[in-house]
């Protein structure tokens, strides 16, 4: 069932970008200088050091800088098991007899799955969930978001002189064969079309489905970066892309690719229907209910909303901080960002009635032109 796990240093290996580098070596400073973060732990913390276990279906090379300074701060190790294929029933099979801490995801509805099949516990810290977006928060304090990430739309700057500008500009025919996107089955898209569900209804977001199938340059294949380079190549002229693909600093054998698309893409912050707001979708993080080490899960938490940390995972991994006070200049390059106050719990509720649209439409199957 568990397929990978990951240390700090299989993490760690893999982020060989420069920029990382000296942004970690930043903060690593900020987080030690003149700290005693061995006062914040359990007296067993002094003698020994204590370990948290964190199963994660967001890519450990997407959270990995953020643990190191966390454990060089504090004197705690973090395990990070990765796990891609998660459900309420794994999870709870995963509780068995060494059970993990947390559940980290990189969308929000397997927390709330988990928190409803009762696998999680409030997070002890009002502080830290009065400190969050509302909007971003798990009913009852059960999770909470970590990072936003804005689904923009990537558009050629040489064959696109006026770019869509809302969500449902996108299905109108004069996009017709220009569009590029991943999967609709993947928890980013469904995300969205549970958004779109909540603000014009079902029949609303089946409509919306319809209209950009057809306007699908190609069935969809990929991830999103494959949909950037499809651009570039003049295989489509816009794709429907998370936005840290182009504001986040990569690996050294990326760095040309990046200047192409820096070069080549604008990036376009839509608007969801009658609000001046960008859907976002967001990684998130829940304590487990019979986590063995809830005070140090509360204080990892902690650590994460942490104005510091979130400025941390905002340069190394060009993602946006959940927190309301948003410093964070480079990102504001695309434009400056007005998140959709929808709850984002709404999402999940929409979860399945989102995939099933996506299946009737039979949307994967691309264009029938």
């Amino acid at each position: 069932m568990i397929t990978a796990v990951f240390t700090r240093t299989d993490c760690l290996r893999k982020r060989i970008s420069t920029f990382a580098a000296i942004a970690l070596g930043s903060f690593v400073a900020f987080a030690t200088a003149g700290v005693d973060a061995r006062a914040e732990l359990p007296e067993s913390a002094t003698a020994r050091r204590e370990k948290i276990r964190v199963l994660t279906y967001k890519a450990p090379d997407r959270i990995d800088i953020a643990v190191r300074v966390f454990e060089g701060k504090f004197g705690v190790d973090v395990e990070l098991v990765h796990e891609t294929d998660l459900s309420p029933a794994t999870l709870a099979q995963a509780q068995g007899s060494a059970p993990f801490d947390f559940l980290l995801a990189h969308d929000t509805t397997l927390l709330e799955r988990a928190r409803l099949a009762g696998l999680t516990t409030p997070i002890a810290s009002p502080d830290v969930l009065s400190s969050v977006r509302g909007q971003l928060l798990g009913p009852d304090g059960h999770w909470i978001s970590t990072s936003m990430r804005a689904r923009a739309f990537m558009v050629a700057k040489d064959r696109v002189a006026e770019p869509p500008r809302t969500y449902e500009d996108l299905a109108h025919p004069r996009w017709r064969g220009k569009v590029c996107m991943r999967s609709g089955a993947h928890p980013y898209n469904l995300a969205l079309v549970g958004a779109l569900i909540a603000h014009t209804g079902e029949m609303g977001a089946e409509d919306w489905l319809r209209g950009v199938k057809a306007n699908l340059a190609r069935k969809p294949t990929g991830g999103d970066r494959d949909q950037l380079r499809a651009v570039v190549d003049g295989v489509c002229d816009i794709a429907l892309a998370n936005t840290y693909y182009l504001s986040a600093p990569h690996t050294a054998q990326r760095v040309e690719e990046e200047r192409a698309f820096a070069a080549k893409l604008a990036v376009i912050l839509p608007t969801v229907p009658a609000r001046d707001a960008t859907h976002v979708n967001t990684s998130g993080i829940a304590i487990l209910a019979n986590s063995p080490s809830r005070r140090l899960a509360n204080l990892f938490v902690t650590f994460l909303i942490d104005v510091e940390t979130q400025a941390l995972m905002s340069t190394v991994y060009g993602e946006y901080p959940v927190t309301p006070d948003d410093n964070m200049p480079a990102l504001h390059r695309f434009g400056q960002l007005k998140p959709d106050p929808m709850s984002i719990s709404r999402l999940t509720e929409h979860a399945d009635q989102a995939l099933a649209l996506v299946q009737r439409v039979e949307f994967d199957a691309g264009p029938s032109h």
